[in-house]
């Protein structure tokens, strides 16, 4: 049986751009994530504190407020994020420059191809799960 791509995966989703959010959240679960989405960054830190995530994908202006702290503690827990903006890569601080940065408007081939890369997965993999950080 060959699985979906990001299937078994977890994926945390902070956007507060609500059609964007629904958008993307819907292109993820087709191809097989579950994906757990916020809309703003007091939230965001409450569904950390309570879920294991395999990734994270991140707008970095939320309303105004900069998501640069919930990239630095899901990163300190082992997640990998990867930003979805429409700002260039210098908005980035140096430690969070090596996180992946597709542009917005977003092109759905090179999100999942990055998403398997960081779920340590490649093309066609069969993965049950990535999960080792949570159990």
């Amino acid at each position: 049986m060959h699985l979906k791509p990001l299937a078994n995966s977890r994926i945390f989703y902070l956007e507060d751009d609500f059609y964007i959010a629904e958008d993307t959240r819907e292109r993820l679960a087709e191809q097989g994530a579950e994906v757990v989405l916020t809309g703003s960054v007091p939230r965001a830190f409450d569904a950390l504190r309570d879920e294991g995530f395999d990734a994270a994908l991140l707008d970095i202006n939320i309303s105004g407020t900069s998501s640069v702290p919930v990239a630095r503690s899901l990163r300190e827990t082992g997640v990998p994020v990867l930003f979805l903006t429409g700002y260039a890569r210098d908005i980035l601080p140096a430690d969070l420059s090596s996180c992946p940065l597709p542009m917005k408007p977003i092109e759905w081939e090179p999100v999942v191809s990055t998403l398997q890369e960081l779920l340590g997965r490649g093309e066609g993999d069969d993965v049950l799960s990535t999960r080792t950080h949570r159990q």
